[in-house]
């Protein structure tokens, strides 16, 4: 296992620091979505949190354990991008972020509204976007070659534990998950992986045969807490998708939610 910490920072004190140097992560990935004290506690609900950050930071900086920076750019942060970026280069880290956002766990969509718009997030999407958003490698247009529900690498070499010791297969994948109070980890990995491979798309749902689908950051989880089931698809991501692939084509792509429109223009 190669481990990531992934954390907001602001717990780290010197006893923590000590015992991650005696078993040092793979890496430590740590949110900052601000630099401004006033925003950061704003953000967070919690005062006080920003100096607690800076002050986990300055431990993480003389620590000599491997640690970056991940920041999601919204619609109310995306001024401040080029603030983030000059504190993360001053750790001498790469700056990189991405713009999907997710419902909370509990299926709260709240956190959806601020989401940059689609044209926003299509522009900050360019070379200066180091940590690339999931599906922007290639600019074909075509259908998927498979029906899997999940198109990512979901069940090949990734898992995740979230806080309560449920095992899934990865930070965006709550579909299926495993407890490893029931269960040894041997056997979590063997059934999860086994039970998320074998999700299929049903014909029916418009992401079954969707030519922009490179371009979509959707999740299956995301889906079915922000539209009722992980096979519908989400119109924001929709929206996303056909925002680039239409940049990266130099042309305007069908919407796949007008089926009519993109079987005449494809």
């Amino acid at each position: 296992f190669l481990l990531q910490l992934y954390t907001n920072g602001t717990l780290f004190t010197n006893g923590v620091i000590e015992q991650l140097q005696r078993q040092p992560p793979f890496t430590i990935d740590i949110s900052c979505h601000t630099v401004d004290e006033a925003r950061f506690d704003w953000f967070t609900q919690v005062p006080g949190s920003f100096r607690t950050f800076l002050r986990g930071m300055d431990l993480l900086r003389k620590s000599g354990l491997p640690f970056g920076f991940k920041t999601k750019a919204m619609n109310w942060n995306q001024q401040e991008l080029p603030d983030i970026r000059r504190f993360v280069e001053g750790f001498e880290r790469s700056f990189g972020f991405t713009t999907t956002l997710s419902p909370r766990l509990n299926g709260d969509c709240s956190s959806l509204e601020y989401r940059l718009s689609p044209e926003q997030a299509e522009a900050l999407s360019g070379p200066r976007h180091a940590e690339t958003d999931s599906c922007q490698a290639t600019v074909d247009l075509g259908p998927p070659s498979f029906d899997r529900l999940f198109r990512c690498g979901c069940g090949t070499d990734t898992i995740h534990i979230n806080a309560w010791g449920e095992l899934g297969t990865c930070t965006m994948q709550y579909e299926r998950r495993i407890s490893l109070r029931t269960v040894s980890l041997r056997e979590a990995v063997s059934q999860l992986f086994s039970d998320v491979r074998s999700m299929r798309y049903e014909p029916s749902s418009p992401c079954h045969d969707c030519a922009v689908h490179r371009f979509c950051d959707k999740t299956p989880s995301d889906a079915r807490r922000e539209c009722g089931s992980p096979q519908a698809p989400i119109p924001y991501a929709c929206d996303v998708a056909v925002a680039r692939a239409s940049t990266a084509l130099g042309r305007p792509v069908p919407h796949p939610l007008t089926p009519s429109l993109a079987k005449e223009t494809l």
